[in-house]
């Protein structure tokens, strides 16, 4: 459904204006000033209900304690990373980038 959001009516499971706004930047302006994150932290994404969006319209979630996962429907891809090892910095570890960049490529 995350890719498919044309499904016709009687195959859907979430109305499109929900599936939308779920993926939608949800933050204003002043939300994003002076961020806990760090310096640059929204240039590229900002969040909805609990999801970090980007910009180029995938969207996921990346947990400090080893695990991530982007879905990324306009190249119809979904990158879960399960490791062992927590994040050291908020910024998205590099093993986790380059398994995102791998997937992305290989469509």
């Amino acid at each position: 459904m995350a890719f498919d959001r044309e499904l016709a009516d009687d195959l859907r499971a979430c109305a499109t204006d929900p599936v939308r706004a779920m993926a939608s930047d949800q933050l204003s302006p002043e939300q994003k000033v002076d961020g806990a994150f760090g310096p640059g932290f929204f240039v590229d994404r900002s969040w909805d209900f609990g999801l970090a969006v980007h910009r180029d319209g995938s969207y996921g979630w990346d947990g400090g304690l080893s695990t991530s996962f982007l879905v990324d429907p306009p190249r119809r891809v979904v990158v879960i990373a399960l490791t062992t090892r927590m994040f050291e910095s908020p910024a998205t570890p590099a093993v986790h980038q380059d398994l995102r960049a791998i997937a992305r490529r290989g469509r």
